[in-house]
C-alpha cells in the first residue's frame, strides 16, 4: 500500500509531464486550471490558505474511499452537501467547532489533524471549491 500512496502523491506531477508538451504556447493563455476528475467525493477544508481535498472513507476499511461507480455527478455532489451536512450536525451536537482529519492513512503518524468545522464556509464540496476557482480568475474561459 505504502507504493500506491506514494503514486498517488506524485500523479499530478507525471501528469502534467505528459500534458505540457501538447500545449501550445500563446501569449493569451497565463494561467492553467488543472481539474482532477474523481469518481469519489471528498469535502474540502481551509488549511494555509488553500482548501485540501479529504477523500470520504469506510470507517470499517479506512483504505477503501467510499464510491459507487453508478453515481452520476449530482449524485457526488449531493452526497458532499449530505455527508457536510452531517459532520456540522454532529459537531452542534456535541457543541464542538473543530472536525479531525487523516491527511496520512498509511502511517497513522501524528494524526489525526485538527480541523475548523463548524459551519459551512470551513467544509466545502468539490462545485463549490472549482466555481470559486473558476470566478476568482476572470481570464479563464
Amino acid at each position: 500500500m505504502e507504493e500506491f500512496q506514494t503514486l498517488g502523491d506524485e500523479i499530478p506531477q507525471i501528469t502534467y509531464a505528459r500534458v505540457v508538451h501538447n500545449l501550445p504556447e500563446h501569449p493569451m493563455i497565463n494561467v492553467w486550471l488543472l481539474l482532477n476528475v474523481r469518481s469519489d467525493p471528498c469535502i474540502f477544508s481551509s488549511v494555509d490558505e488553500d482548501w485540501l481535498p479529504y477523500t470520504l472513507r469506510d470507517y470499517q476499511n479506512i483504505q477503501q474511499p467510499v464510491t459507487d461507480p453508478y453515481q452520476t455527478g449530482s449524485d457526488i455532489d449531493a452526497f458532499e452537501v449530505k455527508v457536510r451536512n452531517e459532520t456540522i450536525d454532529d459537531l452542534k451536537a456535541l457543541r464542538q467547532q473543530s472536525f479531525y482529519f487523516y491527511d496520512d492513512i498509511t502511517f497513522f503518524e501524528g494524526q489525526p489533524k485538527m480541523h475548523l468545522a463548524f459551519q459551512p464556509d470551513y467544509l466545502l464540496t468539490s462545485e463549490e471549491v472549482y466555481t470559486n476557482v473558476a470566478l476568482e480568475e476572470n481570464q479563464i474561459r
